[in-house]
């Protein structure tokens, strides 16, 4: 079962004065700028989801990685360097769905 963290493009967030406020004390002015997008294809074989690169930044990823699935430990990472990466329906991937 694969759940949903966000709809889809809502990982970029408004420049506005009701989105500033709602930020907290602790603001973070990185978190104003939008991610790009990467995309994977999830598919589950034998109870374990995997996460497989649709797009070439993703594939770019995955070699970085060496592994050909999209790992747990990798999705933070990804997001410190400015890409979110998302299923083909454009929601965002949660680390604790892959295998």
């Amino acid at each position: 079962m694969v759940h949903r963290l966000r709809s889809p493009g809502s990982a970029v967030h408004p420049l506005t004065t009701s989105g500033l406020a709602s930020a907290g004390p602790f603001f973070d002015p990185f978190d104003l700028l939008p991610m790009k997008q990467i995309t994977y294809k999830l598919e589950s074989h034998y109870g374990r989801t995997r996460a497989y690169p649709v797009d070439q930044e993703a594939i770019l990823f995955c070699q970085l990685t060496q592994s050909k699935t999209l790992t747990a430990g990798s999705v933070g990472t990804i997001k410190g360097l400015g890409f979110l990466p998302v299923d083909r329906d454009g929601f965002e991937i949660d680390p604790r769905e892959l295998y």
